[in-house]
Order: structure tokens, then sequence, then C-alpha cells
């Protein structure tokens, strides 16, 4: 089965990095919104993150997380293009 990792990544479909783990990914979440650290600014705001980010699970199950946002499936994705080819 392998180690179950968790990779939390910008949503940048453009990089390397991420094409590289959606093809390897079992299981992607996309977030509502942008994260937030904890970490409060002088104004008593906390400090986001600049961009959307994206958490992708290998060997791991995210669909109890679509609450935060979007899960993908790659896998189910491909087999739906498949069919409709």
């Amino acid at each position: 089965m392998g180690k179950r990792v968790a990779l939390l990544i910008p949503a940048h479909p453009d990089t390397r990095t991420f094409q590289k783990a959606l093809l390897a990914a079992d299981s992607i979440l996309f977030f509502k919104g942008r994260l937030k650290f904890g970490v409060l600014r002088e104004n008593g705001r906390q400090e986001a993150a600049s961009h959307g980010s994206a958490l992708f699970g290998f060997n791991v199950d995210l669909t109890p997380l679509s609450s935060l946002g979007v899960v993908v499936v790659p896998r189910q994705v491909q087999q739906c293009l498949r069919v409709a080819a």
C-alpha cells in the first residue's frame, strides 16, 4: 500500500510540481477561499495566504474534508474522460 502522505501546495496548475502531483494523487482538495494561518496583523485580522491552496492525498481519502472545499478524485475524472471519448 505505501505511506500515507498529504501535500499542501499553492493551487497553481501551471507549475510542474502541481502537474506531477495531479497525476500521482489519489484525491485532491481545493480549499474554499484562502487559508488563514492564525497570525494576527496589526489590525487584528488573521494573515491569509496570497493564493488558493490545494491538499493532495497520496494513499489518503480526502472526501471526508469536502465541507472545506471541492474534492477531486483524478482516477474517476480519467475514467469519465475515457467513457466520453
